[in-house]
């Protein structure tokens, strides 16, 4: 019997379990490669089980008790995990985005390289656990109890201390994609009058098309008089209109296929400070960064010609360089069509002419106003 026909028999098994089966015992099973997306576990007990390459999105966990189990590269994507415990059990590299942990109890258990971004854990229990590099961005909890545990080095912290230092709106362990990287990252939310000030005072990465010459909409001397607040920003159009409502559902469709979380973030060069980015989004590690474009024009261009359109050859070689990564991920989406994804590869020979671009840019704005860059 091969994998593939071993794993139907498992889902299969599965989904009579969902249908027919109340509280079971699942002993010394060894799971691999294996979709239970969508299945209801509820009140059953995993003991001494070994899970790699699982998805367990979207299931239902309620109830559910793992003793002395592993789990490994799993995806627990918007799982319902009310009142679930979990003892003397590894997680790692796992990811529980968007889950519903409310009342589940942790004992004794270990987390590394874990993501536990954006879920919910109200009154839930932590006890003796060991949590290393795992992060909780944009979680949210109530009363949670934490005793005797370990956040990424710091020992034995407080329940208090878990809440205001874990589980915040401005997670920082989000920061630390940055510590080792060339960039920092600017705390502000895209599309806010801060955001606008700050982007109107550097080079951002829709900046770099007109400045290469690339885009058949503006002019350098525009954008030039656009910085220096002689002309007024565009605001957009319907189709930028539809492309800011769509992309954070092409996001969360990402984050779901991927089994990763990927938020939007403003990020400025520590060497240059006035080469910025707004990225559509960027994982935890800072390992992969995304770019979102929508519209049938677009679309169409990139369907044809399994490639962006020129005019966007600036913006993506800027994030690439900025990041300092080797390729950045090119979704592009459309009304009722499939996403289309890219992976567009760094151009050395590219990023050194745009790079000089923007220093020519940037000196001859200080020219005109050598305060630019202190406003």
């Amino acid at each position: 019997m091969n994998d593939l026909e071993k794993n139907k028999i498992l889902k299969n098994y599965f989904s009579m379990y969902e249908e027919f089966g109340k509280e079971d015992v699942f002993e010394e099973m060894e799971l691999q490669e294996l979709d239970l997306s969508g299945i209801s576990l509820y009140g059953s007990k995993f003991s001494c089980c070994t899970f790699k390459n699982i998805r367990f999105d979207e299931c239902s966990i309620k109830l559910i008790r793992f003793e002395i189990c592993h789990f490994e590269n799993c995806k627990l994507i918007m799982v319902d995990g009310t009142n679930s415990i979990f003892t003397d059990s590894t997680f790692i590299n796992c990811s529980f985005n968007k889950s519903i942990f409310t009342g589940a109890s942790f004992f004794d258990c270990e987390f590394n390289k874990c993501d536990f971004s954006r879920a919910r854990l109200d009154d839930i229990s932590i006890d003796g656990c060991k949590f290393i590099n795992t992060v909780f961005f944009e979680a949210t909890t109530t009363k949670p109890f934490v005793s005797d545990s370990l956040f990424n080095g710091e020992e034995s912290i407080s329940s208090k201390e878990f809440l205001h230092n874990y589980i915040s709106k401005n997670n920082s362990s989000w920061a630390n994609i940055s510590n080792n990287q060339g960039y920092k990252i600017i705390n502000l939310t895209q599309g806010s009058k801060e955001w606008l000030k700050w982007r109107s005072k550097g080079i951002g990465g829709s900046d770099v098309p007109t400045i290469m010459g690339e885009n058949p909409w503006k002019s350098r001397n525009y954008l030039i008089q656009e910085k220096l607040g002689n002309k007024k920003i565009w605001g957009g159009n319907q189709a930028t209109s539809q492309g800011q409502k769509y992309e954070p559902i092409i996001r969360a469709q990402i984050e779901k296929d991927l089994g990763l979380s990927i938020i939007p973030l403003c990020i400025q060069s520590r060497k240059n400070r006035w080469m910025r980015a707004s990225l559509d989004g960027i994982t935890h590690k800072g390992d992969k960064v995304i770019e979102i474009k929508f519209g049938k024009k677009v679309y169409s261009h990139v369907h044809q010609n399994n490639a962006p359109p020129e005019y966007h050859n600036g913006q993506l070689q800027h994030i690439i360089h900025l990041t300092g990564l080797d390729a950045i991920d090119y979704y592009c989406g459309a009304i009722d069509q499939p996403t289309i994804h890219l992976s567009i590869k760094k151009d050395e020979l590219y990023i050194e002419k745009m790079l000089e671009n923007e220093h020519l840019f940037i000196k001859e704005l200080l020219d005109i106003d050598i305060n630019f860059l202190h406003k």
